[in-house]
């Protein structure tokens, strides 16, 4: 199994044709003070897997982790690979939301996803949270 996109979006859908409707992808978010809260963000990420895989569990982990290392949460679940047709992929979407996410500092963080406790992530996402000045008068240079 793996990953085949990961992004960070506003909103995502998936219709009842099976559509991955993506809407406001992003890669900074840009805060005047911290520790700063986000009010909302979707991890929108696509998995693949081949016709051997058909009828296993796998287990997907997301971790969030800032740029020293230090692992911020972590959710999983785990994923029944379907049925799929001789020499189709079984592919499916998650979308994962992410409400009053606080980011205690200014840096690069990341989503990583991993599949059955693998010690590499499948796929990653990076996440700019950047200090912005609180108005025009802190900006100005003297």
């Amino acid at each position: 199994m793996k990953v085949t996109l990961a992004v960070i979006a506003d909103y995502a859908n998936v219709t009842k044709e099976g559509k991955l409707n993506i809407l406001g992808i992003f890669d900074t978010i840009h805060a005047t003070s911290f520790p700063c809260t986000h009010p909302s963000l979707l991890l929108v990420f696509k998995l693949e897997a081949g016709m051997t895989e058909v009828g296993r569990n796998k287990k997907v982990e997301v971790q969030l982790m800032d740029e020293d290392g230090t692992k911020l949460m972590s959710i999983g679940t785990e994923l029944v690979i379907g049925p799929v047709r001789p020499g189709e992929l079984f592919i499916t979407g998650s979308i994962l939301t992410f409400q009053n996410l606080v980011f205690p500092k200014p840096g690069t963080y990341q989503f990583d996803i991993f599949i059955d406790n693998q010690p590499r992530e499948e796929g990653r996402v990076l996440l700019k949270v950047v200090r912005i000045p609180k108005n025009d008068e802190e900006s100005r240079v003297s």
